[in-house]
């Protein structure tokens, strides 16, 4: 009998199959549990980003409107105190009621244009003395107020903040009262020099400072009772008052800037209806 030699059928392993590889149930639900567990944990990490995002969001919103409320009750309190400011400047008028409606209204629109604190509350704290001037001396209030702001910048001047002296008034030596020394200034308003100017203990006694030096020397007594606060500037300037060729135009500039022109039709007013034996008794008392 032959053999037969099946040593290279055997080594091509045609009979041999390896056998699938199969997941077992357990390992199935394993898995899958797995994958369910991993989407659930991904929703919720999802929703509960999605949460904090939108009550960030909420929260930022709410923070807006309550910033929006706040400033809006701070704008009502601060319309509120200065119409009681300018209730408190008009009480003393024996003015109609027509002529108190239209300085409240001129005091408002100056008020208006403060652009910071600083500004306004100097404005608040010279208005009055400024009123008070004009009444008593026959100065515009207009004047009085473009040049206090002019020369002390809103009070912040250094001859303002240290000795009440917002109008930049020497001390010669004619000055009997308190002075601040060697202080550096602009002659003209462009040559550099030191000068002593004149000190003040507060901001009422250095406007009355302003208009007592006004009448007191005699050189502006034309000046007095002018219209307008242009005009009066314009007329001290001519005799004598300041060398500085821009000076009326600054002057003016401020006075459109800040409304003052509004007491201006006030002051005409109030000239109209004084005697001129009056204002001429106030200025030489």
């Amino acid at each position: 009998m032959k053999s037969i030699n099946l040593t290279h059928a055997i080594a091509r392993r045609p009979f041999f199959e390896d056998k699938p590889k199969r997941v077992g149930l357990f390992a199935t639900l394993v898995l899958s549990n797995a994958f369910w567990i991993a989407v659930s944990c991904t929703l919720l990490v999802t929703v509960i980003s999605m949460s904090k995002i939108g009550k960030s969001i909420t929260a930022t919103l709410w923070e807006q409107h309550q910033r929006m409320a706040e400033i809006e009750a701070a704008k009502a309190q601060a319309i509120a105190e200065r119409d009681e400011k300018i209730a408190n400047l008009l009480r003393f008028q024996n003015s109609s009621t027509s002529d108190i409606l239209t300085m409240a209204k001129a005091l408002n629109a100056v008020f208006e244009t403060a652009r910071n604190s600083e500004e306004e509350r100097f404005l608040e704290q010279a208005l009055p003395e400024a009123l008070r001037i004009q009444i008593t001396e026959g100065i515009p209030a207009s004047a009085i107020m473009a040049q206090a702001i002019l020369e002390s910048h809103y009070g912040q001047s250094s001859l303002a903040k240290n000795g009440n002296n917002f109008f930049g008034l020497k001390a010669f030596d004619t000055w009997k009262g308190a002075r601040m020394r060697n202080v550096p200034t602009l002659d003209d308003g462009s040559i550099p020099t030191i000068a002593d100017f004149r000190s003040y203990p507060n901001l009422s006694e250095g406007f009355n400072g302003y208009a007592s030096f006004l009448r007191e020397t005699g050189r502006y007594d034309n000046a007095f009772n002018k219209k307008t606060g242009v005009e009066f500037i314009s007329t001290v300037l001519r005799d004598g008052y300041c060398g500085d060729p821009h000076y009326v135009e600054m002057v003016r500039e401020i006075i459109s800037r800040n409304n003052l022109d509004r007491l201006d039709a006030i002051f005409a007013t109030q000239v109209a209806k004084a005697a001129p034996t009056t204002l001429a008794k106030n200025r030489s008392s």
